[in-house]
Parts: structure tokens; sequence; C-alpha cells
């Protein structure tokens, strides 16, 4: 079946309207532990948010739902956020959110504050708590050397790693796309701040 004129303008639409989302609301790189709920099977997900912008989100996550599904992100420190998951690459998704204008007003309002150092306002949902994520991965000090480690632990602004490498205090590593600098040594590893975006690079809406 051909398509009429009216779906044609219909789907024009569409797409224009998303390329427009994508021009005002521009993605900022940063890290939050976030939880990833998927109403159909009443399942929740430990994963990280690499990227976040009042329309939408990337994640690091061990399980990824298909590309369509509906799902609740938590984010901690900011908010709860309903939508969908859009593109997937390994266990990497880009999520797209279903949110009012005044909620996006709120969370630019939030990753603004959020990258220049500024206490994030207030949020009813989940507090900033630390979560446990016992996902293993592999960390890269400056020299190049890797190492894995888990996760003991992660809040909004660093995380405890379990690990035998043992980088000097004040040196960078990267895990992921995730940049942090080692700030004390811990038992069982060490503990990591990590790295935001220089206020220059805030986000901004045209």
């Amino acid at each position: 079946m051909s398509n009429t004129p009216d779906a044609e303008a219909s789907e024009k639409q569409k797409i224009e309207s998303s390329e427009r989302d994508r021009r005002v609301w521009r993605r900022e790189k940063i890290t939050l532990p976030a939880k990833l709920f998927v109403p159909s099977t009443e399942i929740e997900i430990d994963c990280i948010v690499t990227d976040l912008s009042p329309g939408g989100a990337g994640i690091d996550a061990t399980i990824i739902p298909p590309v369509g599904t509906k799902i609740v992100l938590y984010v901690e420190g900011f908010d709860r956020f309903s939508g969908s998951i859009a593109r997937i690459s390994k266990d990497r998704a880009g999520i797209k959110f279903d949110c009012s204008e005044y909620k996006q007003a709120r969370t630019a309002e939030k990753i603004y504050c959020y990258l220049i150092g500024e206490p994030l306002p207030k949020t009813s949902t989940r507090s900033a708590r630390r979560a446990a994520l016992p996902t293993a991965r592999e960390l890269r000090r400056d020299n190049g050397e890797t190492a894995g480690f888990d996760v003991i632990d992660i809040s909004l602004t660093g995380a405890a790693l379990r690990t035998r490498s043992r980088p000097v205090i004040g040196e960078i590593i990267t895990f992921g796309t995730v940049k942090a600098r080692v700030v004390r040594y811990i038992e069982e590893g060490f503990a990591v701040e990590f790295s935001r975006q220089s206020p220059s690079m805030v986000l901004t809406a045209n």
C-alpha cells in the first residue's frame, strides 16, 4: 500500500521534531549511578548514566532491554524519567525520555548545577545514597597499565573500587568512558572522584 500525502507529511514532521530536539538539548558527559526499571517484566537493572540531557540519556549496563522497550530510569540525585530504549551498542544503550517541557527545564537546571559543582535542587524521588554495583570491569591508568576491578559502591560524585592495582593518589584513571581521580586507598582497593566537565561546557538551550 502506497503512502498517502498525509502520512508522508506526518512522518516528515516527526523527523523534523526529532532533529530539532537534538539541536536544542546537548547531552553532557557525566557519570551517575542509576536504576533501569522495565514495567512490562518488573525487572530492575543497575546501570551507570554516561551522558544526560533533558531529552534522553546514555547508559552502561550488563543487561539491555530490546529497542522500543518502555522503561523508567531512576537517576541518583536527579529524578525519575519515563521513556524507551532508542538504540543499543554492546553493553550500552541510548534512552529517549518522554518528558513535559516543565520537567525538561528542571532537568536542564540540575545538569547545569552538577556541571558547575553546585548542590542539585531537591527532588522527591530516590536519594543520592550509594548503590551496590557488583559488575566486574577493567580500568586503565595514565601509564597504559590495565587492571580488573569490581565496583564496591558508587555515588553521585565518586566510587569505591576493589582491585589489586595501586595508582598514586591524584592519578587520573579511565574505565569505560568514565574518567576519575584517585583520592584515597581503602582495604580492598581505592576510592575515586569522578571528573566533571568544565563550567564552559554547560548545557545550553536555544
